[in-house]
């Protein structure tokens, strides 16, 4: 009897088995590299990796860069296809239980980076579980999300940390935002392409580098200029920029700073776009206006939008489309979008997105 108990409890108590990231049965969404070690880097907000496995327990070890000591990465667990929980990575921190004690069975997880590339880079370096499945494919539609702190999710999310309380970065929720919430209500992959402060002409707060300048960086990150992501990984069918919320700010320097001059703007914007259509011939491409900017301010960027897309026309590029927001959606931290306020967007996105997707 003792020995039958013991067997049925060791068939339950199994070692884990170990994984390298570059393992064909994981799935990976959003911009990243294969280092020489195999591990996996990344930065961007909403970079995910899908993991199949049977068992109860699935760990993974990572290294961040914990930039300027203090800009530590969070990341969300979807587990099952609930929000599970977040953590925030330590320093000395490396090896991190997602999932323990399930019920002995087949289970997926959804590893979200919920901060940005301006908290710095981390590396995947190995998973730990009893048996790694083969993760379900994702959807073969995709969507990029071009854009600033409210395409990445900023101080959205109060759940875990209230507004004012702990770090500039605690409020983050990149799986929630609008754009992953669009993409997934259509059934199509995502790609934040975001930095909080970036503008397309001037940022928040500084002159540059602007969106323009780091567009091609694998890691979307303000300080990196030497690593550019292959855009033959990911073609993207439809592209939605959202970027002039800073362009238009007066930030929060003593000195006043005059309105962008839409000449500057609009070339500036225009060459991005030609950049995006070099980028991705046959994609569809939609600029919106500000869901956070006075009306007025608002009512020029939408003016300004549509005569880049009339001008784009004319070009030979009848593939480029406005959308604007007619309302304002400050009741996050900061004055960003909350997370009811981020689905609201995606309501009326995903109609709109989704028409694009099926031409």
């Amino acid at each position: 009897m003792i020995l039958t108990i013991i067997l049925f409890l060791s068939s339950f108590m199994t070692d884990l088995n170990s994984y390298p990231p570059t393992d064909d049965r994981i799935q990976i969404m959003g911009r990243h590299l294969v280092e020489q070690d195999g591990s996996i880097k990344f930065g961007a907000s909403g970079v995910s990796f899908y993991f199949r496995f049977e068992g109860t327990t699935l760990e993974v070890e990572l290294e961040d860069e914990f930039r300027y000591g203090n800009a530590n990465n969070i990341f969300m667990v979807i587990l099952n296809g609930v929000e599970s929980h977040r953590f925030k990575i330590e320093p000395g921190q490396s090896r991190i239980t997602l999932a323990k004690d399930l019920n002995h069975g087949e289970h997926q997880i959804i590893l979200v980076k919920a901060t940005e590339g301006a908290n710095g880079w981390t590396r995947l370096k190995s998973i730990h579980t009893e048996k790694l499945l083969e993760s379900y494919d994702l959807p073969n539609r995709y969507i990029e999300f071009i854009g600033d702190s409210i395409t990445s999710g900023m101080g959205a999310d109060e759940k875990f940390t209230k507004c004012g309380d702990g770090d500039w970065m605690d409020q983050h929720n990149s799986w929630s935002s609008y754009g992953a919430i669009t993409a997934r209500n259509l059934h199509a992959q995502f790609m934040l392409t975001s930095v909080s402060g970036m503008g397309m002409l001037r940022n928040w707060n500084t002159p540059s580098p602007v969106m323009p300048d780091r567009y091609e960086s694998v890691l979307v990150d303000p300080e990196d200029q030497k690593t550019w992501w292959d855009f033959s990984r990911y073609t993207a069918d439809v592209v939605v920029i959202a970027l002039g919320t800073n362009d238009f700010s007066d930030g929060d320097r003593p000195d006043p700073r005059p309105a962008p001059q839409a000449d500057e703007f609009k070339s500036q914007y225009l060459n991005f776009l030609i950049t995006v259509r070099q980028k991705y011939p046959d994609a569809r491409i939609l600029m919106l206006n500000s869901p956070l900017i006075d009306p007025h301010r608002n009512e020029i960027l939408g003016q300004w939008l549509k005569e880049l897309k009339a001008e784009r026309a004319t070009a030979g590029d009848p593939n480029v489309y406005v959308f604007e927001f007619t309302e304002q959606y400050p009741s996050g931290c900061s004055g960003h979008p909350d997370l009811a306020e981020h689905a609201a967007m995606a309501e009326l996105l995903t109609p709109v997105v989704g028409s694009l997707l099926d031409r």
